[in-house]
């Protein structure tokens, strides 16, 4: 019987990355909202639904992370380490003199920037206790991006190497899924080789690694885009409505399916909005305006009467103006969506984007990033950034 709280949990949070650079402009991307709360709140939701009750989380916003995750810290005991230095190297350093580990004792590591159910993490910590393994790193079989590590794994599903995948060459090759179990030896050997990438490769040819082949969904935010597969994997697990009371909505407008409306939004006349969607808190939807499944609009937003929606992000203080469609993108926080402007959406192959992982295709929109403006009647191309 695997006991989570038999385990402790670091989560390395910081930094930002230079494809969603557009939406976080220089904060770290795990404070980015999609669904009412930051990707951070969603990883340590999640750890903390799958049992564990000691959490370690490395941020560059020492403060910041306090403040957004005050409410999980009367679940679990969440201790905040301040990053010293760049780069997952640093992070991971950071926390040497800070969690208590014993000589020969396991811990998790987890990505702050990878969105997984909980029983990613349970199943990873229990393929690390088998009995003659000695760690566990999740491995998810899709193709990787060039900017994906990965791991090669043997006929006994052990891990043989773990590498970047444009170094990678063999043909049982996983993406490394961002949940780790290992010693902490694991330190002395960052500590040792500068590179954390060689530091698990030298681990997998040191001691005996397990591959936990993880077949449900799994997102690593990098891009914007990602950002929308958070969105629908979060929306596709709501399974019942929350209207706030404090809200307002008007007697002819439509809902159907599952949607959470938070305090103090108000919905116009005939609006259509059908779920699984979210609207955050003092949020506005104009008359006649048609929001479609998977869309999250987050907190102070506006949307424009005679305008639609689609499976896009809306994020805080943004503006959609009237006679706009939005479909398959996202738009940062305050940024402005003036009226009847359209974005094109088409399918593109993953190759060409790097926009899908394991999947035939993916729609893309566009990204409207943190503080832009949108001029009137502009038509935007897929994939374009302003």
């Amino acid at each position: 019987m695997v006991r989570a709280e038999q385990i402790k949990v670091l989560v390395l949070a910081g930094g930002s990355g230079r494809e969603i650079e557009p939406l976080a402009r220089g904060e770290p991307k795990v404070f980015l909202k999609v669904v009412g709360k930051s990707i951070i709140s969603h990883v340590i939701s999640r750890i903390i639904a799958a049992g564990y009750k000691e959490i370690y989380v490395v941020s560059d916003k020492p403060d910041r992370m306090a403040s957004d995750l005050r409410d999980y810290m009367k679940f679990s005991k969440i201790e905040i380490i301040e990053q010293k230095g760049r780069g997952v190297e640093a992070a991971l350093l950071s926390a040497l003199d800070r969690i208590p580990l014993a000589d020969d004792e396991k811990f998790m590591l987890v990505y702050g920037d990878i969105l997984v159910s909980p029983s990613a993490y349970i199943s990873t910590h229990r393929a690390s206790i088998e009995e003659g393994i000695d760690g566990a790193i999740l491995s998810v079989p899709e193709t990787p991006l060039q900017s994906h590590g990965v791991v090669e794994v043997n006929e006994l599903g052990r891990v043989i190497s773990v590498r970047q995948a444009s170094e990678a060459s063999g043909e049982a090759i996983y993406i490394s899924g961002g949940i780790y179990v290992f010693r902490r030896t694991l330190f002395e050997y960052v500590e040792r080789l500068g590179d954390i990438v060689k530091a698990y490769d030298y681990i997998s040819k040191k001691e005996r690694i397990k591959a936990l082949f993880w077949g449900h969904y799994w997102v690593n935010i990098g891009t914007p885009w990602d950002l929308l597969t958070a969105s629908y994997q979060v929306l596709s697990e709501l399974d019942r409505s929350y209207i706030s009371s404090r809200s307002s909505i008007s007697r002819s407008a439509i809902i159907e399916g599952p949607v959470v409306i938070e305090n103090d939004t108000v919905v116009d006349h005939n609006v259509v909005l059908k779920g699984p969607l979210y609207i955050g808190r003092e949020t506005f939807i104009g008359v006649n305006s048609f929001i479609r499944n998977f869309t999250s609009i987050e907190d102070q937003a506006s949307v424009g009467s005679y305008s639609e929606i689609d499976r896009s992000v809306i994020m805080n203080g943004a503006t959609i103006g009237r006679g706009s469609y939005i479909g398959y993108s996202v738009v940062g926080e305050k940024a402005v969506v003036e009226p009847n402007v359209v974005t094109w959406n088409i399918a593109v192959y993953p190759e060409r984007r790097g926009l899908s992982k394991g999947r035939e295709y993916a729609k893309i929109g566009c990204i409207v990033a943190k503080g832009s403006r949108v001029r009137a009647g502009s038509i935007i191309n897929p994939g374009e950034i302003i």
